[in-house]
């Protein structure tokens, strides 16, 4: 049952889910027999369709469903989208949850552990399950090429100087939020950062001012996609063989952009 999948995955992370969490299922009744698992960092239509060819009625995100942090639905009543999107997993029977707080407050943290392996990574951490990471003399630029081939990134942004050497890089998943930047950058051992997103009003114009009075400050930004969806990747991997008979994959969302 979808219940019991639901349920199964969260005691495997070790995180009792709190008041308020946005873990919780979108769509879809926890009495659905369970078909087939699919992990996703974002449950685009796209995804929900190739969910829908796999055999998969367990959509399993990291990010919302309905275009906003809570999945609140009732100002989407009348939009065309989100009636097409609602109708399609109506009519495959695809239930969605949403795993982003538990995820993220598990030790170690899921995401991050799957970011730092597919970047290849590991050889640097500070320790283990850290998010600080110190490179062989590794320069901005050269820690911003190696997260883009790993992760497939097709353009990073730098702000400050990309031939800074720094000393300690932290990583920050996803929406890093700028206080949360700025005080890491405030430590003085930390450098640079290496992030998804942030306010472009807020990290952004931090690090510029600092490097403009000489600071030794970095911000390497590559989108919230790329930062995030190899965590996603790695939970279809932890699940697997941990739902019984129940097949799980991973399906990427992808960047939302093209460039041109």
């Amino acid at each position: 049952m979808i219940g019991q999948a639901v349920a199964a995955i969260v005691k495997g992370f070790g995180v009792k889910p709190w008041p308020g969490t946005v873990d919780t299922l979108k769509i879809g009744s926890p009495s659905w027999p369970l078909r087939g698992v699919v992990t996703t960092f974002m449950p685009t239509v796209e995804v929900l369709e190739k969910a829908a060819r796999l055999g998969a009625n367990l959509v399993v995100t990291h990010e919302p469903l309905w275009y906003n942090h809570r999945d609140d639905t009732a100002w989407l009543r009348g939009d065309p989208v989100y009636a097409a999107k609602k109708r399609f997993l109506l009519r495959h029977r695809i239930a969605v949850f949403r795993t982003h707080d538990t995820w993220h407050a598990r030790r170690p943290d899921g995401i991050l552990e799957g970011q730092v392996a597919k970047l290849g990574w590991e050889a640097y951490r500070t320790k283990a399950g850290s998010r600080l990471f110190r490179f062989p003399r590794w320069t901005v630029r050269r820690i911003a090429e190696s997260a883009k081939r790993a992760l497939d990134v097709r353009a990073v942004r730098v702000v400050g100087d990309p031939g800074l050497v720094p000393r300690t890089v932290a990583y920050s998943c996803g929406f890093g939020g700028g206080s949360n930047i700025i005080r890491d950058l405030g430590r003085g051992d930390i450098e640079a950062v290496v992030a998804g997103e942030d306010h472009e009003w807020e990290s952004y114009e931090y690090v510029r001012d600092a490097a403009r009075q000489g600071r030794r400050r970095a911000l390497i930004v590559l989108g919230h996609e790329p930062s995030e969806e190899a965590g996603m990747e790695y939970l279809a991997r932890w699940l697997d063989g941990r739902l019984r008979g129940v097949a799980a994959w991973f399906v990427p969302a992808g960047a939302p952009y093209k460039l041109l």
